[in-house]
């Protein structure tokens, strides 16, 4: 047992020795590049957040002023197969390519100040290539994982930073910024991507929700004599996946046309009544007040009247 422990630490030795410990050489550049899918959904529609139920184009969502309220955006089963899964999302493949310095152990030496990426202890052919690197027995298997892992973690950096998603809330009204939108939740956005082909593989369930979102309309203020009138506005999502550069730039962004969009939404925006007649918020309100002081005032002037009255007696 003893010995088989003694074994372990020593590859373990290894292992480190060939991945972190410098030599003198020199440091080769080896290219990893792969592709990657993206994915969003064919079709998008507003639903319900609790019960999940689709609010179809047609319908009016009766809202207030001042009062928010909590709306999905779900994935529509555009396939009519009773799940979400991959047939009911566009698949995009994205290629990016990053590469690694690895300092070889009996190449020409070179400047002192040198940082590679990795270093091996270990021969290596000038003329190997990456695929080659990793999956030869020219290194011992532990170093190979490690390898791989390392560039696997570069290459998914440089993803995050060139590629990226951009959420667009759009709203139209005859009065303007009626509505507020604010994104509570995309996490689910972070499942639309894989590393082989979705297409290939079977397919599995999607999350149906892609995001949750609030929406407040702002409460129209008025004057003394004001009547609120009922306002409409229309809300449309829209998800645009691209290059970094282009999804933040808006000239840019609409020629995209890999995004996923829900359709119009329309919401009837109704004043919220805060005391006033006929939702007069204005004068209504002012007059409540009004009719209030004037009721704190007649208890106070008839004891004064009978203050006044039992002096003369």
């Amino acid at each position: 047992m003893r010995r088989i422990d003694r074994v372990r630490l020593g590859m373990v030795f290894v292992l480190a020795a060939l991945l972190m410990a410098p030599a003198a050489g020199w440091a080769r550049v080896f290219d990893y590049a792969r592709l990657h899918y993206f994915f969003l959904p064919i079709q998008m529609q507003f639903a319900d957040r609790d019960t999940g139920n689709p609010i179809g184009k047609s319908s009016n969502m009766v809202m207030y002023g001042g009062r928010s309220r909590e709306f999905a955006v779900d994935a529509v089963d555009f396939n009519r197969n009773g799940v979400i899964d991959i047939r009911d999302f566009n698949v995009w493949p994205v290629a990016v390519t990053v590469s690694l310095d690895i300092l070889i152990s009996g190449d020409p030496a070179v400047s002192g100040d040198l940082r590679p990426d990795v270093s091996f202890d270990i021969p290596v052919p000038g003329n190997l290539s990456t695929d080659e690197l990793l999956s030869g027995d020219l290194l011992p298997p532990q170093v190979r994982e490690k390898l791989r892992e390392r560039f696997e973690a570069a290459f998914l950096d440089a993803l995050r930073s060139n590629f990226g998603h951009y959420y667009q809330p759009k709203t139209t009204s005859s009065v303007q910024d009626l509505l507020d939108v604010t994104m509570l939740d995309a996490s689910n956005i972070g499942f639309y991507n894989s590393r082989e082909d979705p297409r290939v593989v079977a397919p599995v369930p999607l999350p149906r929700r892609v995001l949750l979102c609030r929406v407040t309309p702002k409460q129209q203020l008025g004057d003394r004599g004001s009547d609120y009138n009922e306002q409409l506005a229309q809300l449309k999502y829209t998800i645009f996946f691209g290059p970094v550069a282009k999804i933040k730039s808006d000239s840019d962004r609409e020629k995209i046309v890999d995004r996923s969009e829900t359709s119009e939404m329309n919401i009837l925006v109704r004043p919220t009544d805060q005391g006033g007649k006929g939702g007069d918020n204005g004068g209504g309100s002012c007059d409540a007040l009004a009719l209030g002081a004037v009721a704190l005032l007649v208890p106070g002037l008839f004891l004064l009247r009978r203050g006044k009255t039992q002096a003369k007696g």
